[in-house]
């Protein structure tokens, strides 16, 4: 996230000033060429999902209906992007096994799934970049900013910000619960969205000289990596899966596959055990909202 200085802000403000500069971010990555790459669409996601982090610690301040109409638009934004962005991550995946696979017949299936996966991934990117849609991205986040800088959000909102804040905090534990209870690809993604939700949270109402602080935020980075890495493994397994003509060959790369979910998702709830151990007050309570 870029620095922002809030210093004569109050914390309202500062938080409206860091959704705005999200999206303004956002529109300038996608703007950088006539045709934004991969890093560009990749950066551009990045920013609006901290923009919807902001937005949701401004939703008590601004209401229900502002927050529900403006995360709508920054979600349907951001779409798109997220599936061009997909298939370069999955083709990105395949290659690192290629790295490693030495036996010819998981090779070639492996060759056969990235041939599909560079196609997918020109397909993304030309529905994205032909025609209207991508300008149609653009003038959505154009107007999100200016109703958004517009907004009269409240000078003393700081309980509206920890009242935010504990929502997140409290949709994450709700979200974990879940996805140790599951096990599934859904409830696992979920609870990622959760905890990067918290660590962005953290970063932008928190106080950054907070030693506490800065462990949560590690350890929230922490699972939502793992868990980041166990949906795109996830998303590989089930296009490993759908190849046509199954082969034994197949069958052993998934396994391979979900060996290495088993490793990253028995870390990440680890860790996000001890990340949402408290319960919301006493959260609240360590975290020293600015």
């Amino acid at each position: 996230m870029k620095p922002i200085d809030t210093s004569a802000q109050t914390p309202s403000a500062a938080v409206q000033a860091v959704l705005l500069d999200e999206i303004a971010g956002a529109l300038q990555a996608l703007w950088e060429r006539r045709r934004p790459g991969d890093d560009a669409i990749h950066r551009a996601r990045k920013e609006l999902k901290r923009a919807r982090t902001a937005l949701r610690l401004l939703r008590e301040a601004v209401g229900d209906e502002a927050y529900k109409r403006e995360n709508a638009e920054l979600r349907d934004a951001a779409r798109p992007l997220g599936d061009a962005r997909d298939a370069t991550v999955a083709l990105g995946l395949v290659r690192e096994l290629l790295e490693h696979e030495k036996k010819p017949a998981r090779r070639a299936r492996l060759v056969e799934l990235r041939r599909a996966l560079h196609e997918e991934r020109l397909r993304a990117r030309d529905t994205l970049l032909r025609g209207s849609k991508l300008a149609g991205i653009e003038l959505l986040l154009l107007e999100a900013g200016q109703r958004a800088e517009y907004w009269r959000v409240p000078r003393n909102a700081a309980p509206a910000l920890r009242a935010g804040l504990e929502r997140v905090y409290r949709k994450g534990r709700k979200a974990l619960k879940r996805a140790r209870s599951e096990r599934s690809t859904a409830s696992l993604h979920e609870s990622r969205k959760q905890v990067k939700y918290l660590q962005q949270a953290l970063a932008i109402v928190a106080d950054s000289k907070s030693h506490r602080l800065k462990k949560l935020t590690k350890r929230a980075q922490a699972v939502a990596a793992r868990l980041g890495d166990d949906h795109d493994l996830a998303a590989l397994r089930a296009r490993l899966a759908a190849l046509p003509v199954r082969s034994k060959a197949q069958g052993k790369l998934i396994a391979r596959v979900e060996v290495r979910r088993a490793k990253l998702q028995k870390s990440a709830l680890k860790r996000a055990r001890r990340l949402y151990s408290k319960k919301p007050a006493a959260f609240l309570g360590q975290v020293a909202v600015k």
